[in-house]
């Protein structure tokens, strides 16, 4: 447990520290591969992890559209074009993930037909070593998604924790809410205006969405937090959900440098 706590928490840091969130899973297969785990077992594990929470978001942010998008729009002016472009983000990378899973061929020819024309028009320099690449990540890719359909309760719980995490997440701007005494303020609400503030940042291009989020949050939070609160709400939430995981993740990627030599995973594990 100690060491896929770590796991988890140097995924959180590299995650808010790097542009669409793009460094988590690189660090966190460096950390496993360090510690006993081979390539292709991390990189499986890593794989396996993203495909199960991205078609727990997916399914979460269809529930909250279907039930709130007419709210949404009709209290937010000029907003609902953002709130489909996240939604559209999040669906694409699911409709990526289901192509590269079931139809292998066709994913094989659209790498060999990118990196083809990346080459003519001189973007790759070695095309022939990013190619052997693409189809050594597609091989890992169709693993992971081998062994998972052959352990669906496995899938049905990652899946199911995926939601509960994603609830105490969205959860959190209710509970600061309630501690500036806004007891008006339902956890249904708060709920789906975070997971469409989630939605509308996924696809600012900087860390942790900086700006975009805060942007978000007041657009949604501003129908039902009183002006006086908002903007320490807005500070607050970004305390908890932002810095505080890069301060918890870089204390924790000191004491796992310190203590280098205790860090051999199990036998079991490895």
């Amino acid at each position: 447990f100690r060491h896929i706590l770590y796991v988890s928490m140097i995924g959180q840091l590299f995650n808010n520290i790097t542009p669409f969130s793009s460094g988590g899973q690189p660090m966190q297969a460096v950390y496993l591969v360090r510690n006993g785990l081979s390539f292709g077992a991390a990189t499986s594990a890593l794989l396996s992890k993203f495909i199960l929470y991205q078609t727990a978001l997916t399914v979460y942010s269809t529930v909250v559209l279907l039930l709130q998008y007419r709210y949404l729009v009709a209290t937010i002016s000029g907003f609902g074009p953002f709130i489909l472009l996240g939604y559209l983000v999040s669906v694409a990378v699911m409709v990526g993930l289901v192509f590269i899973c079931f139809f292998q061929r066709f994913t094989r020819w659209v790498v060999r037909g990118g990196v083809s024309v990346l080459a003519r028009l001189h973007i790759l320099k070695h095309p022939q070593r990013s190619l052997d690449r693409a189809e050594q990540e597609l091989d890992s890719f169709h693993e992971s998604f081998r062994m998972l359909r052959g352990h669906k309760g496995m899938m049905a719980e990652v899946v199911m924790l995926s939601c509960l995490q994603l609830t105490v997440y969205f959860l959190i701007p209710y509970f600061i809410c309630l501690a500036f005494g806004l007891f008006s303020v339902s956890p249904w609400q708060a709920i789906s205006a975070q997971s469409i503030v989630l939605m509308f940042s996924s696809f600012i291009p900087l860390p942790g969405a900086m700006g975009g989020a805060e942007l978000g949050f007041y657009s949604l939070f501003c129908t039902f937090i009183p002006e006086t609160f908002l903007n320490m709400a807005i500070l607050i939430w970004r305390l908890i959900t932002f810095y505080l995981p890069i301060f918890a993740g870089l204390l924790l990627c000191l004491f796992t440098r310190a203590n280098r030599s205790d860090d051999a995973l199990p036998d079991f594990v490895a």
